[in-house]
């Protein structure tokens, strides 16, 4: 499977409000076993859950025609891999630094064909889940919404009716 690549740039110039981050997502590459439908859903969700706490994305196709220029752009890549690691957690579905998030599709499909009415949720939420980590760090976790460390059933129900809310400390870094 060739890996899907996703370059984020996260601006820190101002948006139209204040509060807001905007992130500007290039989609490098397409695998045939990732539906084009999955992703795009997957996008939609992530940018809805996002914009409640403020922060935009944009996601755009093709390689983004200009590198970062100082301080104002943070580069973040986004790698869709077939497998995850032997050295990754057994329960991780991604792995991430401040630069970098590689989603593991092993992991992924068998959660998505277990609840299959929210796979675009589930992608999607775990896309900004993974953004969020990105931007503020690996300790990042809460005991309840976007940031728990392990969702629940219930958790994954309620990402197919709406979108799992910011927690308290994830309210407040805003």
């Amino acid at each position: 499977m060739r890996p899907i690549l996703l370059t984020a740039f996260v601006l820190g110039l101002i948006p139209a409000n204040a509060g807001d981050l905007a992130v500007e997502t290039y989609v490098i590459g397409v695998t045939p076993q990732i539906d084009g439908a999955l992703l795009l859903g997957g996008q939609a969700r992530a940018n809805a859950v996002l914009q409640a706490g403020g922060i935009r994305v944009d996601w755009k196709r093709g390689r983004p025609q200009s590198a970062p220029t100082g301080l104002e752009r943070t580069r973040l890549t986004i790698e869709i891999v077939s497998s995850a690691p032997d050295s990754a957690s057994p329960t991780a579905l991604a792995t991430t630094t401040s630069t970098s998030i590689r989603l593991f599709w092993d992991r992924l499909t068998p959660l998505m064909r277990t609840h299959p009415q929210a796979d675009r949720a589930i992608l999607g939420h775990v896309m900004a889940h993974e953004i969020l980590h990105a931007l503020e760090g690996p300790g990042s976790h809460e005991d309840e919404g976007l940031m728990k460390a392990t969702w629940t059933r219930e958790d994954l129900k309620k990402m197919q009716r709406t979108q799992l809310a910011f927690g308290p400390h994830t309210a407040d870094e805003r």
